[in-house]
């Protein structure tokens, strides 16, 4: 993914979890929004690459509407605010419902991925 692209992916994630994009139908495996999965996902292994996407967020499929770099990092940024402090966020169209602790985990590990991308 480019850097535009990247960026409105990981938001999107985000907007999926606040509720801002509603919920859809969960997507992959049931095994995923197990207890066993999400912790063998998100605790003992690096995020593979070319791992499956929820479809919302596929920008091979839906392209990228970034027209400011600056402005997609600093919505990113804000988003990332806004998260943090929530008791409760949507489930995931993969992974469900989950908790505060897997919700952060995901996302840094989501964010750590797309960002290792782009530099060490």
């Amino acid at each position: 993914m480019s850097l535009p692209e990247t960026l409105e992916h990981c938001s999107i994630q985000l907007k999926k979890a606040l509720g801002i994009i509603p919920e859809t139908a969960y997507e992959g495996p049931s095994m995923y929004r197990t207890s066993f999965g999400r912790w063998v996902l998100f605790y003992t292994m690096p995020w593979p690459k070319g791992a499956a996407t929820p479809s919302q967020m596929n920008m091979l499929h839906n392209g990228s509407s970034v027209a400011d770099i600056q402005d997609s990092i600093q919505e990113l940024l804000d988003l990332l605010e806004k998260v943090q402090p929530q008791d409760h966020l949507n489930p995931h169209p993969f992974f469900g419902k989950m908790g505060k602790k897997d919700w952060g985990r995901l996302i840094w590990k989501h964010l750590d991925h797309h960002l290792r991308q782009f530099g060490n």
